[in-house]
C-alpha cells in the first residue's frame, strides 16, 4: 500500500513536471500532421518535388497567419481605443449615478462624501447571484457596498431603511429570495461558500446597497451574511404541480370573463 502511494505521488509529481513538454510535443505534432496532409495536396494537384511542396505549404501557413494578423489587428486596435477613450465617460456616468442616489436619499449624501473625491471601485462577485455575470461593486472612499441582488428579501411592506424590518421577517424574506433566485444554493460547496462569505464580511462597508432590498447600514452585514450561510440548509423551492397551474388559468380565465 506504501509502494502504490509513493509511485502514485512520483506519477503526479512527473506529470506535473513534464506536463508543458507534452503540451508542446502535441502541438508540434499537429501542425506537422497539418503540414503534411497540405504538401501531400499540393503534391497531388501539381507534381512538385516533396520538399518544394513541403516549403510551399510552410510558407502558405506562415503568410495566411500574418493574413490574418494583418486583418484582425487594426480592428481589435481600434476598438481598444475607443473603450480607452470612452472609460472617462463611464466613470463620470457612474459619479454621476451615485450623486443621484445621494439626492434622493438625502441621508446617503454625508456617506458617499463630495462629489469629487477620488474613490476606486473594486469589482465583486457576490456570493449569491442569479446570473454568472453578475457583478457588485465596493467604494473605498464612501466604503459602500453594491451587493446587486446578493441581499434580496421577499417583503409584504418595504420600509426605507433595511434596519427597521424586523429581523425575524427580513430572515424568512431573505431565506425565501435565495431559494428562488439562486436554487443552486442547495448544492453549493461548502468550503468555497464559507469562504466568500468571510471575504465580503472583511470588507466592513458603512452601507450595503442591494437591488431587491432598502438600504442597510453596515451594522447590518452581520445579520445578512449569517443568513445566507444558512441558505444552503432551507427548504427548497417548489413550484406550483400541473394541478396548481390549471387551477389558476380557470381562476385567471374566469376572472377575465367577467
Amino acid at each position: 500500500m506504501l509502494t502504490a502511494t509513493v509511485l502514485t505521488v512520483l506519477l503526479l509529481w512527473l506529470f506535473k513536471t513534464v506536463a508543458q513538454v507534452f503540451v508542446l510535443l502535441m502541438l508540434g505534432v499537429l501542425i506537422s500532421l497539418f503540414w503534411g496532409a497540405v504538401a501531400d495536396w499540393i503534391e497531388r494537384r501539381t507534381r512538385a518535388p516533396e520538399r518544394l511542396a513541403l516549403a510551399t505549404a510552410i510558407l502558405g501557413s506562415v503568410g495566411m497567419l500574418v493574413l490574418l494578423v494583418w486583418i484582425l489587428a487594426p480592428p481589435v486596435i481600434e476598438q481598444t481605443r475607443k473603450l480607452v477613450e470612452q472609460l472617462p465617460t463611464f466613470v463620470t456616468a457612474w459619479e454621476t449615478g451615485i450623486d443621484s442616489l445621494a439626492r434622493k436619499f438625502p441621508a446617503l449624501g454625508d456617506v458617499l462624501g463630495p462629489q469629487k473625491e477620488h474613490r476606486t471601485l473594486t469589482a465583486i462577485k457576490p456570493p449569491v447571484y442569479d446570473n454568472s455575470v453578475t457583478t457588485g461593486f465596493y467604494d473605498d472612499a464612501s466604503r459602500v457596498l453594491f451587493s446587486a441582488d446578493c441581499f434580496g428579501a421577499l417583503l409584504s411592506d418595504v420600509p426605507q431603511c433595511a434596519d427597521d424590518i424586523p429581523e425575524a421577517e427580513l430572515r424568512a424574506g431573505q431565506t425565501t429570495w435565495i431559494t428562488v433566485d439562486s436554487p443552486w444554493i442547495h448544492k453549493v460547496d461548502r468550503p468555497t461558500f464559507s469562504r466568500e462569505l468571510t471575504d465580503l464580511r472583511a470588507l466592513e462597508p458603512s452601507l450595503v446597497l442591494s437591488g431587491h432590498l432598502p438600504a442597510a447600514s453596515g451594522a447590518m452585514l452581520g445579520r445578512l451574511l449569517d443568513t445566507l450561510a444558512t441558505a444552503p440548509d432551507a427548504a427548497p423551492f417548489a413550484g406550483p404541480d400541473q394541478v396548481a397551474l390549471e387551477e389558476i388559468l380557470r381562476t385567471e380565465m374566469a376572472g377575465a370573463q367577467q
